[in-house]
C-alpha cells in the first residue's frame, strides 16, 4: 500500500469519525430539547393541576367565622395558581406556540373570570381591585356581563368554562407527551 492509500483511508475513518462525533451531539442536542419541552408541559399541567385542586370544596362550616375562613381559605388556594398566569403564558408562547397558547390564554380568560365572581360572591365588592394588567380587561367585560345575568348563574358559567379548558389543556398536553 502506497501513502496515498494510507492518506485516503485515514481522511475517511477521520471524516467517519467527525460524522459520528456530529451525530452524537445532534442527539444530545435533540434530547435536551425534548426533555426541556418536557419539563415546561409539567409546569402547565401542574398549573391546571392547581387551579383544579383548589375549586375542590371544603365541608360547610356552621358559623359566621367560620365562614370567613373558609372563603379566605379558598380565594388564597387560588392566588398561587393565579399568580403563575403570566409565567404560564411565557412558557406556552416561547415553547408550544400554536400547540396550547390559545388554550392557555383561553384557561387564563376563564380562571380570572371565575376567582373575580367567586369574590364576588363572598360580599367583596372591591375585590376587582386586586387584578393588574390584562386581567383588568376580563374583569371588565365580566363586570358587564353581570349586567345581564345573575352572579351564580354567571359564576357556574364560568366554572365550567375553566374546568372546559383545564380537559382540553391536559388532554392536549397528553398528546403532545405522546409525540414526543
Amino acid at each position: 500500500m502506497t501513502i496515498d492509500t494510507w492518506l485516503a483511508i485515514s481522511a475517511g475513518a477521520t471524516f467517519l469519525l467527525a460524522l459520528a462525533a456530529f451525530w452524537a451531539i445532534w442527539q444530545n442536542y435533540q434530547s435536551q430539547k425534548r426533555e426541556r419541552k418536557e419539563r415546561l408541559l409539567d409546569k402547565i399541567v401542574d398549573w391546571v393541576t392547581d387551579i383544579q385542586n383548589a375549586s375542590l370544596e371544603v365541608d360547610i362550616p356552621a358559623s359566621i367565622d367560620q365562614i370567613r375562613v373558609r372563603e379566605a381559605n379558598i380565594m388564597l388556594r387560588y392566588a398561587i395558581p393565579f399568580g403563575k398566569n403570566d409565567y404560564i403564558k411565557a412558557i406556552a408562547r416561547e415553547a408550544f406556540k400554536d400547540e396550547l397558547l390559545q388554550d392557555v390564554e383561553n384557561m387564563i380568560m376563564a380562571f380570572t373570570a371565575f376567582l373575580f365572581l367567586k369574590g364576588k360572591s363572598f360580599g367583596r365588592e372591591n375585590h376587582g381591585k386586586v387584578f393588574k394588567g390584562t386581567a383588568i380587561k376580563i374583569i371588565e367585560t365580566v363586570e358587564k356581563r353581570l349586567n345581564e345575568k345573575a352572579l351564580p348563574e354567571l359564576l357556574d358559567e364560568y366554572t365550567e368554562e375553566k374546568s372546559r379548558y383545564a380537559n382540553i389543556l391536559l388532554t392536549k398536553a397528553g398528546s403532545i407527551i405522546a409525540s414526543f
